[in-house]
């Protein structure tokens, strides 16, 4: 088998395009297979609302809202978190992205 039919048999086989390849190939021949087939580092800043705070803001939704409120509001829950210190201060969006992907309403 050439060099050519083997390297469209392995972008086959891993459904990878040929940049993908050569790029792979490439890492594969300067580090060795461990380096090559790990996944590095990427840029760009973490997310902040880790799986801890994600499982902290969908326990807080679902207990009881606080006296003087009749449901929870996502003003409310931002409230909250900060004050009981759980992580840092988040838009509302982002905590009604957190509620949308439980599957949950502060309501």
């Amino acid at each position: 088998m050439g060099a050519g039919k083997a390297r469209l048999v392995v972008q086959t086989e891993a459904g990878i395009s040929a940049n993908q390849y050569y790029c792979l190939k490439r890492r594969y021949l300067a580090a060795g297979l461990a380096d090559a087939l790990e996944e590095r580092p990427r840029s760009g800043q973490p997310p902040k609302v880790t799986a801890a705070l994600e499982a902290k803001i969908t326990s807080l939704a679902c207990s009881e809202a606080p006296a003087g409120a009749a449901r929870w509001t996502l003003s409310l829950l931002n409230e909250t978190l900060v004050a009981l210190a759980y992580g840092p201060v988040i838009s509302n969006e982002t905590i009604r992205n957190v509620l949308k992907k439980a599957n949950s309403s502060p309501g």
